[in-house]
């Protein structure tokens, strides 16, 4: 009669992701109306994007891996973890720092499967499995965090074994410079 409702109900066991939608049908007199509203449900779980700088991680040499968290609803999401090997030993740790961003440098052993694991905020349990090591190929990493208008781009390339590579700096899929070594 005063207009306030309350609703009250259980969630499945199983939820994978934390967005749900609450739709009531409100009949006020003879009018019907639809009313929907998003709700967060939280869950202890992550959306985890993990990056080779240079695409692969190869074995013997130190590796830059970049990692992008999000929450369900696709926010960044501030995390802090570990590397660990498949004995579960920490090799590296990280840290995001700007909208869900962050990056971990670690020497990967050829034959050795790796994790992430994250032990910030607590609770998440899952731990994300890393590219495998490759045992050939080129490490490539950017020697400056930010290049600007006019200046090089400075880039250091290091292989297991000596070999001849053409860099190529695009844009959009637009070549804009490229070099041999």
């Amino acid at each position: 009669e005063a207009g306030d409702a309350t609703a009250r109900f259980e969630l499945p066991a199983e939820i994978a992701r934390g967005e749900g939608t609450l739709a009531m049908v409100v009949e006020d007199g003879g009018v019907v109306e639809t009313a929907s509203k998003t709700i967060p449900i939280l869950l202890q779980t992550v959306d985890l994007g993990m990056y080779p700088e240079g695409g692969d991680l190869i074995a013997g040499l130190p590796n830059r891996l970049y990692v992008e968290a999000k929450t369900p609803a696709q926010k960044p999401a501030d995390i802090a973890g570990e590397i660990i090997n498949a004995d579960g030993e920490s090799v590296a740790s990280f840290r995001t720092e700007h909208e869900g961003r962050g990056r971990a440098t670690f020497t990967p052993e050829a034959g050795v499967a790796y994790s992430l694991k994250i032990t910030e905020p607590a609770g998440i349990r899952k731990t994300f499995a890393l590219p495998d090591v490759k045992s050939d190929g080129v490490v490539i990493r950017a020697l400056d965090d930010v290049v600007g208008p006019g200046e090089a781009v400075r880039l250091e390339l290091v292989s297991p074994r000596n070999r001849r590579v053409r860099v190529t700096l695009c844009r959009r899929e637009q070549e804009l410079f490229a070099a041999r070594s």
